[in-house]
């Protein structure tokens, strides 16, 4: 029997067992991979769906319609079923970030919070190709799970790194020199940019077209819709692949490369090309280019701070600081890292670089440091102890001078860390000592920055402070709101809410509570810094306290801890300062019952001014009843919320 009559009589058997199967209900009939298929095994395909038309049957077949797996064959003969009544053609692209997440719990890859964070870099890295997914997931399991992704540690697999040395094994020299520039300048890269790094003198743009084809072939690359000339990486992993198969020299001199190349076709100060400029020459490492690439890294993050992009902007300070030669220059640049991680709300990396110029610095860096160091303990209130010690040792070092605004500030800064330790008598009047001369400078800036660092909203408070002091302190409030507003100065101005919000709740004065706690929150929100963010979160969080309103308090206490893991207070949400919480006041950490669960425990006592017991002891008395209840005293009733 001839071939072609032996594969019509088992294709008319086959017919013949989906029939029967048929007969007792509907059947699904998977075909996967039918880019495997030859063609005969197609023209199969086709004398199934022919014949099995008025079957109830179901026929799923899955391939794959990218290089270099598609054919010819398979393109015509899917356009061709597609015609038919019937058959659908379904488009499958990559996993969207929450199905990666849904795959990884799954798979009971990790706890909720570590698949969280892992599934956004997984789903760049991957594409959300299910496949590659699956091959990443089975190497993390021997290198230490999701947390080597939130590390920024995510290998390419060892199948993934085989295909593609095998793919480029296969390319011209001068194709696989185009695709590992291409893989040098980024995910996505054109062919003049790829053309324009290499030697012109030995490589025609023919080549390069031809080689980058060939590479789009081969399934390494592929050509970006309406972009001609312009090709892009499937995914993040591939490009990383490509790369680890060029040596350290050759990745190195092709940055430079580019680098130059970048110069040569424009404005190295427009701001779209400045941070790859600062990227590729601070990568050719070992070729005499660190000068030029911190001189990119600071233009670059100059830019990013105008733009806001304060996270970027730290770390390219930061980087830049790691390739200059000179300690000053390398501190001055750690300098402006730390400023900017503490806008960005990286409070500890801030505390952390400005501590180390602070004891290694110039002595005019020294006082730089130290003020940066002491505005991120005050922040996150711990360290206050170091920041008066590095405040000390830096206004020792210079000549004193009361006419210095820096020396004045810091003074303001040394005074009002004093008092958080407890040495308020040196410390309160360092701070009104401070004010005078700021006052007497005439200079508003300098007077609102002074009023500001004497703002205490502490509430663990021990000393002899009565409500005279607190309405003190509440007048320097307003006074730094009104500067503030007049200035610009939203942290000023977040931090005199702060104090009038402690005050009026101290005092009793819902309306004044009701005005500060807003403009408290416009502060948050308009500049989305997550310490303010945070601090807004905790003092809603509080007063739903106040109010016994325990599920929206609970509701506000996670979203409080969220964000204080951003702005790193993670942890210190109810033992920072400001906190106005019935439980704060009562010395111990933030715990409430609700009806049916046991009473927490009693309230170690905290020393604090005899004139505030009254309106303290029965808003925390509320708190702890986990109910509404009338207090006995009419201040305290109003801060709890009982209007």
């Amino acid at each position: 029997m001839a071939p072609t009559s032996l594969a019509v009589v088992a294709l008319g058997a086959v017919v013949a067992a989906l029939a029967s199967a048929c007969a007792t209900g509907p059947v699904v009939l998977v075909l996967e991979d039918l880019h495997w298929a030859g063609e005969s095994g197609l023209r199969g395909l086709r004398h199934l769906v022919e014949r099995t038309a008025g079957l109830p049957l179901l026929i799923l077949a899955t391939y794959r319609d990218t290089p270099p797996d598609a054919t010819d064959a398979l393109t015509t003969m899917a356009s061709e079923l597609v015609a038919w009544p019937g058959v659908h053609r379904l488009d499958l692209g990559g996993l969207a970030t929450p199905e990666v997440s849904s795959y990884l719990t799954a798979l009971d890859a990790a706890d909720p919070q570590t698949v969280a964070r892992a599934a956004g870099p997984l789903r760049e890295r991957t594409g959300g190709n299910p496949f590659l997914l699956g091959e990443v997931c089975r190497e993390l399991r021997d290198r230490g799970g999701l947390e080597q992704v939130a590390a920024g540690r995510l290998a390419v697999p060892e199948s993934l790194q085989a295909m593609v040395r095998s793919r480029l094994g296969r390319l011209s020299a001068p194709g696989r020199s185009a695709v590992g520039r291409g893989a040098v300048i980024g995910e996505v890269f054109d062919v003049e940019l790829v053309r324009a790094a290499g030697d012109q003198r030995s490589e025609s743009l023919e080549e390069v077209y031809q080689g980058l084809a060939a590479a789009a072939a081969a399934g390494l690359i592929t050509a970006v819709p309406d972009r001609f000339g312009t090709y892009r990486f499937p995914h993040a992993l591939a490009r990383q692949a490509v790369l680890g198969e060029l040596d350290a020299y050759t990745v190195a001199t092709s940055h430079a490369a580019v680098g130059r190349a970048l110069e040569r076709g424009g404005d190295p100060r427009d701001p779209s090309r400045l941070l790859q400029l600062a990227h590729h020459y601070a990568m050719a490492v070992g070729l005499g280019l660190d000068e030029l690439a911190a001189h990119y890294l600071e233009e670059a993050a100059q830019v990013a701070t105008a733009r806001l992009a304060n996270s970027d902007a730290a770390a390219l300070f930061e980087r830049a600081a790691g390739l200059v030669a000179g300690a000053r220059e390398r501190n001055r640049l750690l300098l402006r890292a730390a400023a900017s991680y503490v806008r960005a709300g990286h409070l500890e990396r801030g505390r952390a670089l400005s501590d180390a110029v602070a004891t290694s610095g110039d002595p005019d860096q020294r006082l730089d440091a130290a003020l940066v160091h002491e505005g991120v303990c005050w922040r996150i209130g711990v360290g206050a102890s170091r920041a008066v010690e590095l405040l000390q040792q830096a206004i020792d070092d210079l000549p004193p001078d009361e006419a210095d605004p820096k020396l004045l500030l810091a003074s303001a800064c040394h005074g009002r860390e004093l008092v958080v330790i407890g040495r308020f008598a040196e410390g309160e009047d360092e701070l009104e000592r401070a004010l005078a001369l700021a006052r007497g400078t005439g200079d508003r800036r300098l007077l609102l920055a002074v009023l500001t660092k004497s703002l205490n909203p502490s509430v663990n408070i021990w000393g002899p402070r009565d409500e005279t002091w607190l309405r003190r302190q509440r007048d320097h409030a307003a006074e730094t709101a009104r500067l503030a507003k007049a200035e610009g100065e939203f942290d000023a101005l977040g931090s005199a809410a702060e104090l009038r919000v402690f005050a009026a709740y101290v005092l009793g004065d819902a309306d004044e509570l009701d005005r500060a706690l807003g403009e408290l929150r416009q502060v948050a929100r308009t500049t989305h810094d997550p310490f303010w963010l945070w601090r807004d979160s905790l003092t809603a969080c509080s007063r739903h306290l106040l109010r016994c309103e325990f599920d929206a308090a609970g509701e506000s206490l996670a979203a409080t801890r969220r964000l204080g893991g951003r702005s790193g207070t993670a942890g210190r949400t109810w033992t920072g300062r400001g906190a106005c919480s019935p439980s704060s006041f009562a010395g111990r950490p933030a715990r409430w019952s609700s009806p049916g669960q046991p009473s927490p425990p009693s309230a170690r006592p905290t020393p604090r001014p005899p004139a505030w017991s009254r309106s303290t002891a029965n808003s925390a008395w509320c708190g702890r009843r986990a109910k509404p209840c009338a207090a006995p005293s009419s201040t305290a009733s109003t801060a709890c919320g009982t209007r």
